[in-house]
């Protein structure tokens, strides 16, 4: 049997009044574009990168992003933008 994982404070406050975890936390916000384009909200920094594949550190997981020709378009402390043509979006605990 798993143990249960205890939700902290803020995790049940946006879940009871039904916010967005992006919102009241750190929690990672990920938007496609088009197919062409993600822009990832509250990031860690990038673990892997290469035109293939590009890991992603967030606050509860990776994302790990495939697919051809991928570029980090732009950066900031908080945001990232891809681009290229993706695959798949897998989310690693």
């Amino acid at each position: 049997m798993k143990p249960r994982r205890r939700e902290s404070i803020v995790e049940r406050a946006s879940e009871f009044f039904n916010l967005p975890g992006s919102v009241v936390s750190n929690m990672p916000k990920i938007e496609i574009s088009g197919g062409r384009l993600i822009l990832i909200e509250n990031h860690r920094g990038i673990l892997e990168y290469s035109k293939e594949d590009i890991a992603v550190n967030t606050l509860k997981s990776i994302i790990r992003i495939r697919g051809e020709g991928l570029e980090i378009k732009a950066m900031t402390a908080n945001e990232l933008l891809i681009s290229g043509s993706f695959f798949g979006i897998d989310f690693e605990t």
